[in-house]
């Protein structure tokens, strides 16, 4: 009998502006050594999340060079973390190594507090939520249900997938609820059935306000060059303000950073030269470390900027991009050792695996926002701004603490 995982990369993403709201740690003094191990172990972790979200960006870019399209590879490493918990021989030491994490210990101790920070954040509508789902014969082991639990404050249910559709509306109806019914019908019933094992769901859901609004009043229909020789028009919003920027030679690009309203969160628009392509840009992107050789490299500026309102929603297959990042057991049948997963240990390997990502970015982002715009006046003695204008394809993140949660590219609105 041939025995199939369904797996599943649930991401929604939306952003309308922000702000974000830092954790606080009692018992200083019983918690500093397990406090640097954790620090040590996260900076582990965002190190190799940098790498696999240049390279992920860069083959989805590669796939659809003239596509607009977001992603986010921190959550997929989420949930790999979770199948490497309970993977034995090749498929635990290469999931290991894209995670750039030690043992299971490392997981264990990193991911939980990791979630506790992120979904701490209280002025920004953030959380990052998992779930599995695996069939009514073939129930989870204990310590697969004992991690799931306490590493991931996430459940592990059983369902009949031999009833496809009563268990595709079950797993859609839970994403639908953590997406804020943005993503409703991510898992088809035709992709369930009587050999479905094991369902691993992941949501994330994004919404804030800007630090800085945008005037709507200034938001203009312009033309948006795709290629030389192609252009659309599409809503270009305004303002003129103080940001982070920098132009690095390095990439060939100019780099703002927005904040969001607490400052946690910000996004980051990566404008490449007239002429250095997105596609050259994410490759450049490949060879560099995003924090120490963009972020850090960014100063205060005065900056005229002007950029397009972005409406994309993206389905990636990840079982391609997870093979180029050297994880290839886990999709093998002969060579997959998932076996820690259930209670009575059977061939598992993974037969699908999809991210729905989506995102929203436009002036405010809500009407309380528009209170908290800080507006900045021209005085005599200030230099002429900076100019950014990206009416050319470009590269963006959303950062949480200098972290890439999303990454997407924008190269005109999605054809309906």
């Amino acid at each position: 009998m041939s025995v199939n995982i369904f797996k599943v990369f649930v991401i929604v993403y939306v952003v309308i502006g922000s702000c974000a709201y830092c954790s606080t740690s009692s018992d200083r003094k019983s918690d500093e050594s397990d406090n640097e191990e954790y620090q040590s172990l996260r900076e582990g972790f965002d190190q190799g999340n940098d790498d696999f979200t240049a390279n992920f960006l860069s083959d989805v870019i590669d796939e659809n060079p003239n596509t607009s399209a977001i992603t986010s590879p921190f959550s997929v490493l989420f949930l790999l973390s979770q199948l490497a918990l309970h993977a034995k021989g090749e498929s635990y030491k290469q999931l290991a190594n894209l995670l750039n994490l030690r043992s299971r210990y490392d997981i264990r101790v990193m991911v939980p507090r990791y979630l506790d920070d992120i979904n701490s954040q209280r002025s920004v509508n953030f959380s990052l939520a998992e779930r599995v789902y695996c069939s009514m014969d073939y129930p989870f082991s204990n310590a697969f249900k004992r991690d799931t639990r306490n590493t991931y404050h996430a459940q592990a249910e059983n369902l009949d997938f031999s009833e496809p559709e009563e268990a595709a509306r079950m797993i859609n109806a839970w994403i639908a609820s953590k997406t804020n019914n943005l993503i409703t019908d991510l898992v088809p019933s035709s992709s369930l059935n009587e050999d479905t094992r094991l369902v691993l769901t992941n949501a994330i859901y994004f919404k804030g306000d800007w630090r800085m609004p945008f005037n709507r009043r200034m938001t203009k229909k312009s033309d948006f060059h795709v290629t030389r020789k192609h252009k659309v028009s599409v809503r270009m919003m305004n303002q003129i303000g103080h940001f982070n920027y920098s132009y690095l030679k390095n990439i060939k690009a100019k780099v703002i950073q927005l904040f969001y309203k607490d400052g946690n969160f910000s996004f980051v628009l990566v404008l490449p030269n007239k002429g250095h392509s997105v596609r050259s840009l994410s490759e450049d992107l490949q060879y560099i470390d995003l924090q120490n050789d963009v972020i850090n490299q960014l100063e205060p500026a005065r900056v005229n900027l002007t950029m397009p309102v972005i409406d994309t929603e993206t389905t990636t297959d990840l079982a391609d991009i997870l093979k180029k990042n050297g994880v290839t057991a886990i999709f093998d049948y002969d060579n997959s050792d998932l076996s820690g997963i259930l209670k009575h240990p059977e061939p598992l390997y993974v037969s699908s695996a999809m991210q729905k990502a989506k995102i929203i970015v436009n002036e405010s982002g809500s009407e309380a926002a528009a209170g908290n715009a800080i507006m900045v006046g021209t005085t005599a003695a200030e230099a002429e701004p900076k100019t950014v204008r990206a009416d050319r394809p470009f590269i963006y993140y959303i950062l949480f603490k200098n972290t890439p949660i999303f990454a997407g590219t924008y190269a005109g609105p999605q054809k309906s």
